[in-house]
């Protein structure tokens, strides 16, 4: 009986063996993107090349130097929290007499070459693509077979070497009190009718310039995927190259008159 449930178990957990790679996809921009957007699918489209190369090493820029120092900015609608969108970067939220605008960065983990921990800083991203592709029937050692889907995602963004110190709740607070952190809120008293016509009309503004990561390059670039089981068919992999930026402004934006709702700096 025992060997019976560990042959079972075995069959489940083995990796099933697929006919051929699949690429991961490249992302084509529909329309004329920022310039650190466009640097960041040419770093797509140079990392294989680099990984590739046997005499690259980890000091080889994916991106050339000359690039450091210039201007980056980014602009961004706000949109509903309740529509649970996880590539939103500025959303609001509104309660009768109190319309809140916040972004809160993400994060990522920055390796330097040999370290077995990485750097946490915050990002944002700017590319987001998933392609899925034609599945496959795949079978494990043990001649069971399965149904895997495949795809493949490309994410891209700026990780924050520097930033402004913003201001967010504080959680230990029941009050909720606003304190410095890394979060950008502001919290308006405003009445429905004003509040759906700021809501509607404000932008996220994040300015800076170029700048090198802790490891000394401007972009840092990874590989994840997965292997498809039979207890979970799913053949995935996901590029993504972030390029490093300090962040001089984050500022909240009437869209139609420019005015400054909130800013840092």
């Amino acid at each position: 009986m025992i060997i019976a449930l560990a042959a079972a178990a075995a069959v489940h957990n083995t990796v099933v063996r697929k006919p051929a790679a699949h690429p991961v996809a490249r992302a084509a921009p529909a329309a004329p993107m920022p310039d650190v957007s466009q640097l960041i699918l040419k770093a797509f489209a140079n990392w294989p090349k680099m990984k590739s190369d046997p005499f690259a090493d980890a000091s080889s820029p994916v991106i050339g130097q000359e690039y450091a120092g210039r201007s980056f900015r980014s602009v961004h609608r706000f949109t509903s929290d309740e529509e649970h969108d996880p590539d939103r970067l500025a959303l609001w939220s509104f309660k009768p007499g109190r319309l809140l605008l916040y972004f809160s960065p993400g994060d990522v983990e920055i390796y330097k070459p040999g370290d077995f921990m990485g750097e946490k800083v915050p990002k944002m991203d700017l590319i987001s693509h998933c392609d899925s592709k034609p599945g496959y029937v795949g079978q494990n050692a043990f001649g069971a077979k399965v149904r895997v889907t495949v795809s493949s995602c490309v994410r891209g963004g700026v990780a924050f070497t520097s930033a402004p110190v913003g201001l967010q709740p504080s959680w230990q607070d029941e009050n909720r009190r606003m304190q410095p952190g890394q979060d950008y809120w502001v919290e308006l008293p405003l009445q429905g009718p004003a509040a759906k016509i700021v809501s509607g009309d404000a932008d996220l503004v994040v300015e800076g310039t170029i700048d090198r990561l802790s490891t000394g390059q401007m972009f840092s670039c990874k590989h994840d995927s997965s292997e498809p089981k039979i207890d979970d068919p799913v053949d995935w992999e996901e590029m993504q190259c972030d390029a490093g930026v300090k962040v001089t402004r984050v500022a909240f934006v009437r869209h139609s008159t420019g005015e400054i709702i909130k800013e840092w700096r």
